[in-house]
């Protein structure tokens, strides 16, 4: 009985900062465009949550957030209202995490194409949204943070990029933190707890060490923020947590294959994932009029809330260069050139008389 007491301290402890952070960026967005909240069901029978914000007629921008955390991750440029005025918003919580399903089967998550599907939802939904009016800019963008990049690069993985127009990575991961030069030893070892403890008290521990390790040294987050994080991390079940541990994956051929304009934004401070495998993972596509790398001095894993401003803006002119009005086409591809015929060998010469 005195776990379960125990249990139910830690989760109100976690949960007050959560709510009230919740009830404070409510107070700051009355004057933005309502969102919509709304779920989707999948073919597994999972609901995911969903939220827009903004006209459906201009260009959407799709956040996917990373695993331990919810679509609150997403908060600063969510509830922008630059952002919010020029573009259609949405978010999602991943499936066993915020506002989507819990399920206790580790077969709705040990599989990370089930997360592709679930995305695919989402776009598909929206794309059929837009379908509807015939001023709509059918333009779709998908930003995702952190180990949210396997999941939309999944997606890619299996659907192809057809109905999608860019493509933006923070703070990327493309391959599994077993992997030696991905993640940082620090945030490894974490991660390894995280996803491998059965003990609610050390999981909480260990996800606090991590989210402490989300900003630059130099810019620790406040401890409001730090406890909404750590709320976020916890609401989720231990068959999530566990399944991510389980994933092999590696995703650079995808992601070097794309033919949409993509952006990578990492930070040289980052702390979670090394910032040299960032690097070496955005530089596998040519910089170019569609491509382009930004790497943030003073910034960790978080750049979206370390410097929301300069994201925001970085995003939007990127959005607008190289997706809406993009001023370098790729070169198409050179036609094969036809392999000239190899001229007969010359006849021998004639023999003398015997």
């Amino acid at each position: 009985m005195r776990i379960n007491l125990s249990l139910i301290y830690f989760s109100i402890i976690l949960l007050i900062p959560l709510a009230s952070a919740q009830f404070s960026l409510e107070c700051l967005t009355e004057d933005l465009p309502k969102s919509v909240a709304y779920t989707l069901k999948t073919s597994d029978g999972m609901t995911i949550s969903v939220e827009e914000r903004g006209d459906i007629s201009k260009p959407t921008i799709i956040f996917t957030h990373g695993f331990f955390s919810n679509k609150l991750a997403w908060e600063p440029t969510f509830t922008s209202p630059g952002m919010s005025e020029k573009y259609h918003l949405v978010r999602w919580d991943l499936r066993g995490m915020g506002d989507s399903s819990k399920d206790s089967d580790t077969d709705k998550y040990n599989d990370i194409e089930l997360y592709a599907e679930d995305i695919k939802l989402i776009v598909d939904n929206i794309k059929e949204k837009k379908g509807k009016g015939k001023k709509d800019n059918p333009k779709i963008i998908l930003v995702t943070w952190s180990t949210g990049s396997i999941v939309s690069l999944s997606y890619f993985n299996i659907t192809g990029e057809t109905n999608v127009d860019g493509y933006v990575s923070v703070g990327n991961n493309f391959i599994s933190f077993q992997n030696d030069n991905v993640f940082t030893e620090y945030s490894k070892l974490t991660i390894g707890s995280i996803v491998t403890s059965h003990t609610y008290i050390l999981i909480l521990d260990s996800l606090n060490n991590l989210i402490k390790s989300f900003t630059s040294p130099n810019n620790q987050f406040p401890q409001s923020t730090m406890n909404f994080f750590l709320g976020s991390a916890a609401y989720s079940p231990s068959e999530s947590r566990s399944a991510y541990g389980d994933f092999n994956y590696d995703y650079t051929e995808t992601f070097k294959s794309l033919l949409i304009p993509t952006l990578n934004i990492y930070g040289n401070d980052d702390k979670v994932v090394n910032p040299v495998h960032s690097q070496t993972i955005a530089n596998l596509r040519p910089v170019d009029g569609l491509n382009h790398i930004l790497a943030y001095d003073g910034v960790g894993h978080v750049p979206m809330w370390e410097n929301p401003k300069k994201f925001e803006i970085d995003l939007d002119n990127w959005i607008e260069d190289s997706v809406l009005n993009p001023k370098h086409q790729k070169a198409p591809k050179a036609p094969k050139v036809p392999t000239t015929p190899q001229s007969p060998p010359p006849p021998p010469p004639p023999q003398p008389p015997q």
